[in-house]
């Protein structure tokens, strides 16, 4: 692997533009872990909103209420998570299943940015998410394989 020089300028760049160029450029990273990505789709959508109240669960409820019924959301909401999809090259689906990351207990966090496990382990499905206790989905986890090998 080659590497370069380059220097980093944050002059004139407000939050805004570090949070664009932050999402669209660290998934070009080759060590980026899955919480890293979650964080950044949240933390994009919080500046976004610009509301106080903004949290996971509600991130992954307004996702939700777009994917299902638009028409019932914020005009705000649908263009903000538009620009998100945009932005991020990813679908909807695939932010929130990514954001619900970010519900775990800090021990499968820390496994998820130590790559002790991977997202494939650890991901819950935003939609059960609030059924399961994420310590028991966490722990479980933990005993599946994180490759699996074909035979042919």
């Amino acid at each position: 692997m080659q590497y370069i020089s380059a220097f980093c300028r944050d002059r004139g760049l407000d939050v805004w533009r570090k949070m664009v160029i932050r999402l669209t450029e660290n998934p070009q990273r080759k060590d980026l872990n899955p919480y890293d990505e979650a964080r950044g789709y949240f933390d994009l959508y919080k500046l976004l909103s610009k509301k106080d109240n903004i949290d996971v669960d509600r991130m992954i409820r307004d996702i939700t209420k777009v994917e299902m019924k638009p028409e019932t959301a914020e005009n705000l909401t649908v263009v903000n998570l538009t620009n998100i999809r945009i932005l991020s090259g990813k679908s909807m689906s695939y932010v929130k299943r990514m954001v619900s990351i970010l519900k775990l207990p800090p021990e499968a966090i820390e496994a998820l940015k130590n790559k002790k496990i991977n997202n494939v382990q650890i991901t819950l499905s935003p939609e059960r998410s609030s059924m399961l206790n994420p310590v028991a989905s966490f722990n479980y986890s933990c005993v599946l394989p994180a490759t699996v090998e074909l035979s042919a």
